[in-house]
């Protein structure tokens, strides 16, 4: 990728700095088992600041590039928003909403940026594996964080670039990887997407001269039955359960975006804990409702069945792995993804001129993007002094200076009230005060029932106050049992 210097402005071409969103799906995929704010920060600061140019310069080109069904795409947007304007924990999860808004942003940027040479990203295809065989025998302690199950989501992809543009020697190789990362799901999803293949072209396929794609699929199969553990079977069951009654609870708009992890516990009395519901299907149904979810079905078939080429087959295998495993509901899945599906369908997309009428809304949307982008890193800073105010506390607390962690925690609670961060910090220093001091205990029983007030979903405080209450104040205990009752649902 080549920078121009534009000799008649003193900055980058604008055609050049509309690439840079390119490379984050990528680079979030190598990172993402070390994601922190700070990444955070920077990942969502550069597809925001790269959509601001692609807007300008389709205003520039006066034309914009759509999809034929881009109502549906507009329609799903719109439901999530929805769904997070409803959201009774709406202060818990809006730092989660940037995350889901800048893979639509990536969908949209992908179809607008002309000649996408993809042979540019081929380095973080390999850094990604890198780091998942030096985690594999040194131990970089990233499995848990990184998931070996979203490794395999993302070599999937890697391995289906590498398919359609030839080069089979890297797809056998990222294939391999999967192999390793014993993802059942992925497996599955393979095996299943086969199927749909042959059965789409099983007039044109010779099985006889295919002895070795019938091999191939006898050893997937045969992974399957060895590999499959029925523990993981019934820990998705329940964890299936939990969503549905999540959806019961609230159809219409759900809970909001990647509210699971904070919900889950009251729909559950399993201690089988997941900040995933390991079905990305359901998962919408509990967090964005039923409008996301039809949205989001019909938006997914009518782009499939724009597709002709081996990428129709790859995005039904990774819908499939989306039923049983991780992959959409992280981060870096759901922009790869997004970025995947947008490339597949610009052969399929249109080419809108720009009328008076449109070119208003679209500086209206440039407008915005720009303030949003303010208000984005003002929310950043924020977000960066709340870090600094747990890890400050936290290491005041590992040198046993008790007084200076607490003062600090309560600074941290009356400066930024609503952050449950923050919350359970203070929780957590006077946790350990208590257990030095037991008359501190009051101050503990105290912090747990602020974190209920930002979140009166925790079955965990319930218990605990209830476990301490019993010794100090049966009347608390009936009032935090009166309490479960209403948002403890199982």
């Amino acid at each position: 990728m080549n920078f121009r210097w534009n000799q008649s402005f003193d900055y980058f071409s604008i055609s050049d700095i509309r690439r840079i969103i390119l490379f984050i799906p990528f680079l979030t995929s190598a990172l993402y088992p070390f994601w922190n704010i700070y990444l955070y920060f920077l990942f969502n600061f550069l597809i925001i600041f790269s959509f601001f140019f692609v807007i300008y310069y389709s205003i520039s080109k006066e034309t914009i590039i759509l999809l034929s069904k881009i109502k549906y795409f507009f329609y799903l947007f719109c439901s999530f928003i929805f769904s997070y304007a409803f959201s009774p924990i709406k202060n818990l999860i809006s730092y989660e909403y940037v995350n889901l808004v800048s893979g639509f942003l990536i969908f949209f940027c992908v179809l607008n940026v002309e000649e996408i040479e993809i042979k540019w990203y081929y380095f973080l295809f390999f850094l990604t594996l890198l780091l998942f065989i030096l985690d594999s025998f040194i131990d970089l302690g990233i499995s848990q964080k990184g998931n070996l199950n979203l490794f395999a989501f993302i070599f999937m992809i890697f391995s289906a670039i590498f398919l359609s543009k030839g080069k089979y020697y890297y797809a056998i190789l990222f294939f391999v990887a999967i192999l390793f990362t014993k993802s059942i799901a992925s497996i599955f999803s393979i095996l299943m997407s086969c199927v749909f293949y042959a059965f789409d072209n099983r007039k044109n396929i010779d099985w006889k001269s295919n002895k070795i794609m019938l091999f191939i699929i006898s050893i997937l199969f045969l992974f399957l039955i060895i590999f499959i553990e029925p523990k993981s079977v019934f820990d998705r069951l329940s964890w299936w359960g939990s969503a549905l009654k999540m959806f019961y609870e609230r159809p219409i708009f759900g809970w909001g975006y990647s509210s699971f992890t904070h919900i889950v516990s009251a729909f559950s009395n399993s201690e089988l804990k997941s900040i995933y519901p390991h079905n990305y299907f359901l998962g919408i149904l509990a967090e964005g409702g039923i409008f996301s979810f039809i949205f989001f079905v019909v938006f997914v078939f009518l782009s499939i069945k724009k597709i002709y080429t081996i990428e129709k087959y790859i995005i039904i295998a990774l819908l499939i792995y989306s039923f049983f495993d991780i992959g959409l509901d992280t981060v870096c899945g759901w922009w790869l993804f997004m970025f995947y599906l947008a490339y597949s369908l610009r052969n399929k997309s249109y080419v809108f001129i720009i009328n008076d009428l449109s070119r208003k809304l679209i500086k209206f949307i440039l407008i915005f993007t720009f303030f949003f982008l303010v208000y984005f890193v003002y929310l950043c800073y924020l977000l960066f002094d709340v870090d600094y105010i747990i890890r400050k506390s936290r290491y005041l607390l590992g040198i046993n200076n008790y007084s200076e962690a607490v003062k600090l925690a309560e600074f941290g609670i009356k400066k930024y009230p609503s952050n449950i961060d923050i919350a359970i910090n203070r929780a957590n220093i006077y946790l350990s005060l208590a257990n030095k001091e037991p008359n501190k205990i009051i101050n503990y029983l105290k912090s747990l029932e602020y974190i209920l007030l930002l979140n009166p979903y925790r079955r965990d405080i319930y218990y605990t106050l209830i476990k301490n209450y019993k010794n100090m104040d049966q009347d608390a205990v009936l009032d935090v049992y009166e309490r479960m009752k209403k948002h403890i649902r199982s």
